[in-house]
């Protein structure tokens, strides 16, 4: 219901937004008033809701993968106002980028009002999901998205749930609002024979194009940290650079749905598309990198179908015949599914969108050879891209991000014999032979750190039995920090040889406890037991 609420309000003000725009008035300087009024608004909400950064898919892919559902609600919900706000004004970002998250948001929401006896991810893949279905009325890709692009891993107990809440959202989005896409393909699609050739010899270019649109992209965001201006200052300078562009090239401002109509209808000609080709990749990069907030998804659809279109123009004006529409559409297809991660899902929302096995073929060819090139030569999706920024590397599975949750100061063991600095030798050494251990740890009267010994170094020792033990502490030790992951501690545990490691504070050398190799195969293994529970439904 929201997301066609969210899509029908975001095309009613595009649509008031372009009326503005008076034919007999060159130039009109709507889009400027539009973006800076639409940045105005962002800035007070961005300060209502005391938002730091914008909340987005990567923020849903994160929280579906740690055992404690991680989404921000009121960042979320200020998220996609924003997001709302943005689109609405002419800025040049997505809808269905926000309204994944805010599925995931409103699915976090209604969790805290259940048993939570589902496993985690389940209610924020139904939330995905039923985001994706009511925005593309696609009931399957949203099923699909949730599951690849998301939770990243299929079982039968969350395809149940995430299922009916796909074809539920989109049942009562059709059902109201009858058509909230708005693409339209007119033309029937040709054989594949006439299509599939041609398809396979551009789609590496559609992989070099949807590598280009990730690095502008990107490329943007870090142009705006190096900057040194607020967040006030930046927005309002890309609001002003992208109103004066859009005043002579309206056509890459907003979500660009009619322009995408047009291009599959070959309205457009050659040079026109490799504008606004580049047009809407810079676009896009200036409005994400410098404040305004929205989805990747429409973007790179858009740069697809210009990229797609634009070779397509330049064939058939070299005489070769083949279908604009196609070519167009595997374009679009491609640098979708590179950007956001999910090609499966993005071929069969072409499937649903078109209602043609021949145009979905033609996709899939796309879509797979050009997230081939991008994974080889560039890396994975914008959304993963985000989320290794931020320390997070999904790609590694379910498993490595919780390891990463751990710390080793929660998994400690207090086994280790203790003693005082100034403890003289002579005792030390009895209570380890009657405690019949070979390590020990040395703290002072303040509990901070001093060192370890074993009972070899006591029996080598030339010092005085009366001695303090202190003298003959042995420093060349495996030492811990308190603060490290557990996936930290293993890899510094990989070579360590003896029956313990002290674990301290960084701050205040305080010893806190120390911890041994049972200790880490045991917490691992109960992780690993909890992942394969979730993952592959087993109840070990």
């Amino acid at each position: 219901m929201v997301s066609n609420l969210f899509i029908k309000g975001v095309a009613e003000t595009t649509d008031l937004r372009k009326s503005l725009l008076p034919d007999f008035i060159a130039p009109s300087f709507s889009p400027i008033i539009s973006l800076l009024l639409a940045a105005f608004l962002i800035i007070i909400i961005r300060k209502i809701f005391n938002i730091t950064r914008w909340h987005g898919p990567p923020d849903a892919i994160l929280a579906a993968h740690k055992s404690n559902n991680s989404i921000d609600i009121k960042s979320g919900f200020g998220s996609t106002l924003t997001a709302f706000i943005s689109a609405s004004g002419g800025a040049s970002v997505g809808q269905y980028g926000p309204l994944v998250h805010f599925g995931a948001t409103v699915a976090t929401f209604l969790e805290n009002f259940t048993s939570k006896r589902l496993p985690p991810g389940i209610f924020i893949g139904c939330g995905v999901a039923a985001a994706i279905s009511a925005g593309f009325n696609a009931p399957i890709a949203g099923l699909v998205f949730a599951h690849e692009a998301v939770l990243r891993h299929f079982s039968l107990r969350a395809g149940g749930a995430i299922a009916i809440s796909s074809i539920t959202a989109s049942t009562i989005g059709s059902g109201i609002f009858k058509e909230t896409l708005g693409l339209k393909i007119i033309s029937n699609a040709p054989m594949l024979i006439e299509i599939v050739p041609v398809v396979l010899i551009c789609s590496p270019i559609f992989g070099i194009l949807s590598i280009f649109f990730m690095y502008v992209i990107r490329l943007g965001a870090k142009l705006s940290k190096s900057s040194g201006l607020s967040f006030s200052y930046q927005i309002i300078l890309a609001a002003i650079i992208c109103g004066i562009i859009g005043i002579f090239i309206p056509e890459i401002l907003g979500l660009g749905t009619n322009e995408m109509n047009n291009i599959f209808a070959a309205q457009y000609g050659v040079l026109f598309l490799l504008l606004i080709l580049f047009g809407k990749i810079f676009m896009t990069s200036l409005c994400i990198g410098f404040g305004f907030f929205g989805g990747i998804f429409a973007p790179a659809l858009y740069v697809g179908a210009a990229g797609g279109g634009f070779i397509a123009k330049l064939l058939l004006t070299m005489g070769f015949s083949l279908s604009l529409p196609a070519l167009a559409l595997a374009g679009t297809a491609a640098v979708g599914a590179v950007a956001i991660g999910a090609p499966i899902a993005t071929t069969l929302i072409i499937l649903e969108f078109t209602g043609s096995y021949e145009y979905a073929v033609a996709a899939m060819i796309a879509v797979q050879v050009s997230t081939f090139i991008a994974h080889r030569l560039y890396g994975d999706s914008l959304f993963d891209l985000a989320l290794n920024d931020r320390g997070f590397k999904i790609g590694l599975g379910r498993q490595h991000i919780q390891m990463n949750d751990i710390l080793i100061k929660d998994i400690l063991s207090s086994d280790a014999l203790t003693f005082d600095e100034n403890e003289t030798i002579e005792i030390v050494d009895s209570k380890m032979s009657e405690a019949e251990v070979t390590e020990a740890v040395i703290i002072n009267d303040r509990n901070e750190y001093i060192g370890k010994i074993s009972i070899y170094d006591l029996l080598k020792s030339k010092v005085k039995k009366q001695s303090p033990v202190r003298k003959v502490i042995n420093q060349n030790h495996l030492v811990l920090d308190s603060e490290i992951t557990l996936v930290k501690s293993i890899e510094e545990a990989s070579n360590f040889v003896g029956e313990f490691i002290p674990v301290k504070n960084h701050d205040d050398n305080k010893y806190v406890g120390s911890i041994n190799e049972s200790d880490l195969f045991q917490a691992y293994l109960k992780l690993q037991n909890q992942v394969l529970h979730v993952e592959k439904d087993t109840n070990s």
